[in-house]
């Protein structure tokens, strides 16, 4: 049954910007090939005011799968979830499957969580190595595994996350603005995903709010979770607030607690 599974949308700028009220996530185009969607900016920042994940997407064209990638976290480098859609491109050649792989392998690189979306009459077996299933089917759930669905495709596209919301926040890293004490005593923990950051980082206590020292070397922290504007990163037996822009997340398994 999917029924009750946490409920999202995705855009592009074919859309206006809908009612996010109710909405557990939504996935936004950020581009198309090498060019950025005009409404991007505009859907993203709704997106982050709602206090929502976000997932930025590029729809695959026919060309360099590293340029696309590149192309993709430069205009999203903030996103929660990084989507390779790859498609029928109506006129011009499909993405082939290397340059599926090559765009893939680009995200993996740098650390970002990964997603595939397609049919799921020619999903590949492996997800071209994608961390996470996106996977379209208009008449019925999926008979493959998936992590997100796409169970409608006119007006405003719908989709479902396999899960509740709790676990879909646990996947991504993500913590809802005000839901936590920023200051938390940490048992002791092994992070999946850490925090790169460099030599002249502040950390902050809260996010925006009084700063620490300014790291004096670049050190690699534990992430615990964020917000619309910071990362929330372990530091010692605490956990602090660093901005998002300001930092690098990757995944490496790393012993966080105290």
């Amino acid at each position: 049954m999917s029924v009750g599974l946490p409920e999202g949308v995705d855009v592009s700028a074919h859309n206006r910007t809908p009612t996010l009220t109710g909405l557990s996530f939504v996935f936004v185009r950020a581009s198309y090939g090498l060019a950025k969607d005009l409404r991007y900016d505009q859907h993203a920042a709704a997106v982050r005011r709602a206090g929502l994940p976000l997932g930025a997407y590029c729809f695959g064209r026919a060309i360099s799968g590293k340029d696309q990638a590149d192309r993709l976290l430069e205009i999203a480098p903030d996103a929660d979830l990084h989507v390779l859609d790859r498609e029928a491109d109506e006129g011009h050649p499909t993405m082939s499957a290397s340059q599926a792989y090559e765009f893939i392998a680009a995200l993996e690189r740098v650390g970002k969580l990964s997603v595939l979306y397609a049919s799921e009459s020619g999903y590949p077996a492996d997800a071209f190595g994608a961390d996470l299933r996106w996977i379209a089917n208009w008449s019925r759930m999926p008979k493959i595994p998936w992590t997100f669905w796409q169970y409608r495709g006119t007006g405003l596209d719908r989709d479902r996350f396999n899960g509740t919301v709790e676990q879909l926040h646990a996947l991504i890293g993500w913590t809802p603005i005000g839901s936590e004490d920023p200051l938390t005593n940490l048992v002791p923990l092994m992070a999946h995903r850490v925090v790169d950051l460099p030599a002249g980082t502040v950390l902050e206590k809260t996010p925006g709010g009084d700063p620490y020292t300014p790291l004096p070397v670049a050190i690699t922290l534990g992430l615990l979770g964020a917000t619309a504007t910071h990362y929330h990163v372990a530091d010692g037996d605490y956990g602090v607030y660093v901005p998002r822009a300001l930092a690098t997340v990757r995944t490496q398994d790393k012993n966080v607690g105290a």
